[in-house]
């Protein structure tokens, strides 16, 4: 989180409230891939390059929203971090990320 300064990745503007035990802007960790699907993959999913801050509106809206807006969420999160990735071992593509995402290519 110190990395993107203690904001949100999808955007830096997005709004938050000072953490009473950091006393620092609250955002919260995400892995981009998630470590639930480590058994795909040869190189380790937690490692700061599959690691994302987001406000905490846009890792629910990863988690739980409409395919469309989430879509538009892992697209901007994806294309920051791929060379990341693929530097630490971590390839995939953007249509496996969604298909882990259960977006529908609709």
């Amino acid at each position: 989180m110190v990395l993107s300064n203690y904001t949100c990745e999808i955007d830096h503007s997005h709004k938050t409230f000072i953490s009473k035990s950091t006393n620092k802007p609250y955002v919260e960790c995400h892995h981009l891939v998630p470590i639930a699907k480590q058994v795909k993959f040869k190189y380790d999913l937690d490692q700061l390059a599959n690691l994302v801050s987001l406000c905490p509106h846009c890792h629910r809206l990863i988690h739980y929203g409409q395919d469309e807006e989430k879509e538009k969420l892992l697209k901007k999160l994806y294309y920051q971090r791929k060379d990341h990735l693929k530097k630490v071992g971590i390839e995939i593509t953007f249509s496996e990320l969604k298909r882990i995402y259960e977006i529908s290519n609709n």
